[in-house]
């Protein structure tokens, strides 16, 4: 999505369809980006409630008089070796290379990070789209332009 080139007024159909086409893939890479996110999302939320729920099973935990106190270790809770892998592994998927989710709050934090990533390149799409839609009306400008070029042509 690094595709900083400018778009300018298409001087051919040729040049029409080439900065349409490098919108349209910078909008499918948001849209794509924004989908994997948004399913990692849904995994931490699984493995999160799963390890929540874990946690709330433990003596430690359920002796615990105060619903703040059991919340808060909940949180604290460490995580079983099998859940900590699948959570890097997912934190991996999403960019955070060597990231190892040690605690239920950590899988919280990770959840929370994905859905924030989901939610950026969502709107990186609904930006593009807005972009799409306001290149055609300049492309649509620049046909009118040549097509009053030419009746301007015959007139004189």
């Amino acid at each position: 999505m690094g595709d900083r080139t400018p778009l300018t007024s298409p001087q051919s159909s040729h040049d029409a369809a080439d900065q349409l086409d490098r919108l349209a893939v910078k909008l499918e890479q948001a849209r794509e980006v924004a989908e994997t996110h948004a399913t990692l999302r849904d995994r931490f939320e699984q493995l999160y409630r799963q390890a929540s729920a874990r946690a709330l099973m433990h003596d430690e935990v359920l002796t615990l008089r105060s619903e703040d106190r059991r919340k808060a270790a909940v949180q604290d809770f460490s995580l079983p070796p099998e859940v900590r892998e699948m959570g890097a592994k997912l934190a991996t998927s999403m960019g955070l290379d060597g990231t190892v989710p040690l605690t239920v709050g950590d899988l919280r934090w990770l959840r929370d990070r994905a859905a924030s990533l989901a939610d950026s390149h969502s709107a990186k799409a609904y930006d593009a789209r807005a972009l799409v839609g306001a290149w055609t009306v300049v492309a649509s400008m620049a046909k009118h332009e040549i097509e009053l070029g030419r009746i301007d042509r015959r007139a004189a």
